[in-house]
């Protein structure tokens, strides 16, 4: 039952980030070990706003993807205050439907992310049965 729930929740993550740019999306490789987790479903909701180009996709290098997802200097309202996450067991275990975001943990760390960088993240990486 646990694993059928994250399966659908993964279908519903891809969909999510499909839907919003109306075709597949590419692999970013920023994401093939990790990805930008924040504290709170709202600035996670941002940062996907701003990690896509005009076209709606993450196209952007890792070090303009890790700037993006700290702190402004120039504008604290605008800051992220996102970390990186590095590792390759990140699984949702929680949804905000009003942010669009989900809340994924590796067992240690969680935090929330984006559905589009989520989607990415996940392109790296196969789904296993927790039997």
């Amino acid at each position: 039952m646990k694993t059928t729930v994250v399966l659908l929740l993964l279908v519903l993550a891809a969909t999510l980030a499909g839907a919003q740019t109306g075709k597949r999306v590419p692999a970013n490789p920023a994401f093939q070990h990790g990805l930008w987790a924040c504290s709170m479903p709202s600035p996670a909701s941002r940062l996907d706003a701003d990690f896509t180009d005009a076209r709606g996709m993450i196209e952007f290098p890792y070090a303009v993807l890790d700037q993006l997802a700290g702190r402004n200097p120039e504008d604290p309202e605008l800051s992220h205050f996102c970390k990186r996450v590095n590792a390759d067991n990140l699984k949702i275990i929680g949804f905000d439907s009003f942010w669009k975001v989900a809340l994924v943990t590796d067992g240690k760390k969680e935090g929330y992310v984006g559905m589009l960088s989520y989607a990415n993240y996940m392109s790296f990486h196969v789904v296993r049965s927790a039997n």
